[in-house]
């Protein structure tokens, strides 16, 4: 591996045992001695010893050294600089199909000229659920960075009536690890273990629904006692991550009968296409699952990070 410094033109190379870091990385790139066609933080899933008790050990069970970053394999906007659009979304639940719908925690938006409701969501990637509500101007309501909550019944609130709503997965879905039987600390509830009586029918694909709409959601876990939880983008869990974070032997873990932990990506390049192929949740499969600000993240550039590489220590 290798570590340059331009502005002091400053080279360091290491050996296998090296792993990639922020930490005074500044200025610096870092990367392999061979550049991988494809970046390796969209193909890669730990191995044995993942998560590590230290951010060290973390890194080390990935091939390559390093935890991806949330959304390093997703494509950002050429002229703002933050997440764009992607080409390729599928609706995993409707109101057409027995969803209810009744998310809280969305925002009234203005739709464009030419655009409707639905195509204005599937156009903003943050955009996880939407809602057409029955009033004289059909409002539109747009969830924003987070799936919403308690979608199955509007909690301490007035109800309201819909016309449509929808939720929206947005590019594709990969899998790196299952945390059923652990906890993940940081999570967030998005609904509780009262909505639906046949849990893994029905509450385990909605509770993976639901993280897998929000691009900023990378963990979710459905507790048979405590109900559906979730990464939200504003209590983003600990990354990379370690022990400290992912528990076992608890009472919260015992209960735990589905969990993940995704990579959301959209796969613009042939290559990453063709190397994603068997490997993530498609588009057309994600059906299957429906039961009825900015992100922080390393600049990628086939195999290239914005870091440095630091030689393991033992501790």
């Amino acid at each position: 591996y290798f570590s340059f410094f331009r502005e002091i033109h400053v080279c360091w190379l290491t050996g296998e045992g090296a792993v990639f870091t922020a930490k005074g990385g500044h200025g610096g790139v870092a990367g392999p001695k061979f550049c991988p066609g494809v970046p390796s933080g969209c193909t890669e899933r730990p191995g044995a010893g993942f998560p590590g008790a230290t951010v060290t050990e973390s890194e080390l069970a990935f091939p390559s050294h390093r935890v991806p970053e949330k959304l390093e394999c997703w494509p950002r906007n050429p002229t703002g600089g933050l997440y764009g659009s992607c080409h390729e979304s599928v609706i995993l639940e409707e109101t057409s199909r027995g969803w209810p719908g009744m998310c809280s925690g969305l925002q009234e938006v203005v739709v464009p000229s030419g655009e409707t409701c639905e195509s204005y969501c599937r156009n903003e990637v943050s955009c996880a659920v939407y809602q057409v509500v029955n009033d004289s101007s059909k409002s539109c309501f747009h969830s924003r960075l987070t799936g919403g909550s308690d979608c199955y019944m509007r909690v301490l609130r007035k109800p309201v009536r819909l016309l449509e709503a929808k939720r929206i997965m947005h590019g594709r879905v990969r899998v790196l690890a299952d945390t059923t039987g652990f906890e993940i600390l940081g999570l967030q509830r998005a609904f509780d273990e009262n909505y639906f009586l046949n849990v893994t029918r029905d509450a385990v694909p909605a509770c993976r629904s639901h993280c897998y709409s929000n691009i900023g959601c990378q963990w979710w876990q459905y507790s048979r006692a405590y109900g559906c939880f979730v990464e939200e983008p504003k209590h983003p869990v600990e990354w990379p991550m370690t022990q400290a974070s992912w528990k076992s032997g608890t009472e919260f873990g015992a209960t735990v009968i589905g969990g993940e932990y995704i990579q959301h990506l959209c796969p613009r390049l042939t290559s990453l296409h063709a190397a994603l192929r068997g490997l993530e949740v498609r588009s057309e499969d994600a059906q299957q699952f429906a039961p009825g600000t900015t992100l922080q993240g390393r600049v990628v550039v086939h195999g290239l990070f914005y870091g440095r590489v630091a030689s393991k220590q033992k501790t």
